[in-house]
């Protein structure tokens, strides 16, 4: 199940997410404009809200998608 949570922690281009009073590891981030022809970049903040979509139902080994 998606869930939605609050960036808490950043490290290089993955970031821990706090869903209640779970902390899930770092995971990967999905950014839409991830190529070489992007001309905007938004850098990921603490206190952004994100959906956190697991893979194979495990949280932290999910993927963060940014708003």
């Amino acid at each position: 199940m998606n869930e939605l949570g609050i960036i808490c922690d950043i490290k290089d281009n993955k970031a821990k997410v706090a869903i209640g009073d779970m902390v899930t590891d770092f995971l990967s981030v999905f950014q839409s404009l991830a190529n070489s022809y992007a001309v905007s970049f938004s850098p990921l903040r603490i206190g952004e809200q994100v959906l956190v979509i697991p893979v194979r139902g495990d949280l932290n080994s999910g993927v963060i998608l940014r708003g």
